[in-house]
Order: C-alpha cells, then structure tokens, then sequence
C-alpha cells in the first residue's frame, strides 16, 4: 500500500450557496446582469457560457433571490402544466425539444403578460437552434450575457472548490502547482481534477506535488 493519506470516496457534495459563487473578470458581466432584472428586456435574460462554467449556479442564486422557480429543461414534459404565475429560471434551454418549441412559446407569452420574469442557461458548445421562427425572434430578444472562460484568479477558486466538494483539502502550493498547469477552460479543468482525484483513489494517496509529478508523468 501506498504511504499517505487513505481517501474515501464519499461522493461529491455540490454546495450552490450564493457565498461561493466567485466574481472575477470571466463572470462579472454575468453577475451585474443577475443583479439588473428589472432592466430586462421583457423580464427575460438569457446566460450562455461553455459547460461547467458556473450557469447552473448562477440561476439557483437568482432563482432563490427572486422567489422564482428553477427547472432544467430536460425535466419538464409539458409546459402548459406548468403555473404561469411565478419567476423561472430554466436550466440548460438548449435542450428545448423542436415538438414543444410551440408550447413553450404560449408558456412564455402569458409569462410576460403576467409580469413575471424569465432567466435561460444555454450552452455555446452546442448546436442550439429554434425552429419555430416566433420564438427565435423573442429569444433573440432577451437581454443576453456570456461567461468567458476563466481567468487564473477563477481557476485558483475552482480548483479549491472542486476539492472542497469532494471533502478533500490540499495545500495551496498544490493549488498553485495545478493552476500552472492546466488550460483555461472549465470543462477540461474538471477533467484534470477528476482524473488527479481518481488517481488519488485508486493509489490511496494524498494529493502532493511529488503525487501530481508522478501524475503528469
């Protein structure tokens, strides 16, 4: 066996607490955006960013601050169902299937009668298009924000975080070792930190420079 640290895979503990969503250069536009709703065009905004880059986050703080209600687009099976009497936040909008491209569209019409508001997460590394022309023309509406991809500062945070979900602590000069040597890019960042923890498992060690030396070797 060995020497260090005897890790147990305790799963992962995804903490969304608004205290641990970090503002930097790469998300400031996104943030001043949560905090302007009543500047929106329509009550209606929209958040694009690549995958992992923190939209899910985003919108569970801003549903919690607006007494909205969060759904991830994949989970709703009909629209007219649901009460058009609440704020939402729909997560993952590029998943919005073409069949119920029409029934969305009259969901979010009596939305914006009502006076409610709707915030959208989208993910630019997919091939999300609307058919139905309607509702291409009033999503393309929407007051609209990007996350760009993460500064250092950002990725110092990440790093912490991922390891702090997983119950993990490490030393900050392997905080720094890793962000020197990662791309600037969340999903492939999470990729890194994933293959390290399992590594970390499977050899039942402690996450040290020598470790990740070895690691990259």
């Amino acid at each position: 066996m060995n020497k260090g640290q005897l890790v147990f895979d305790l799963g992962k503990f995804e903490n969304f607490d608004p205290k641990d969503f970090f503002i930097s250069e790469s998300n400031q536009q996104v943030s001043s955006l949560l905090n302007e709703s009543n500047n929106w065009f329509n009550g209606s905004a929209v958040i694009y960013g690549k995958s992992k880059s923190g939209k899910t986050h985003l919108l569970k703080i801003w549903a919690a601050n607006n007494n909205a209600i969060f759904l991830n687009c994949d989970e709703v099976s009909k629209w007219k169902n649901l009460s058009e009497k609440y704020s939402y936040a729909i997560d993952d909008f590029h998943h919005l299937k073409f069949e119920k491209e029409n029934d969305f569209f009259h969901f979010y019409n009596n939305l914006v009668l009502n006076k409610f508001k709707i915030l959208c997460s989208v993910d630019i590394d997919t091939d999300f298009k609307i058919s139905l022309n309607d509702l291409s023309s009033r999503f393309n509406s929407f007051t609209s924000s990007f996350i760009d991809d993460p500064d250092d500062r950002l990725i110092k945070v990440l790093i912490v975080k991922f390891f702090s979900d997983f119950q993990l602590k490490v030393e900050t000069n392997v905080i720094e070792y890793i962000t020197k040597r990662v791309e600037r890019d969340y999903s492939k960042l999470y990729q890194f930190l994933e293959k390290i923890n399992y590594s970390s498992l499977q050899t039942k060690s402690k996450i040290t420079i020598p470790f990740l030396r070895d690691f990259l070797n």
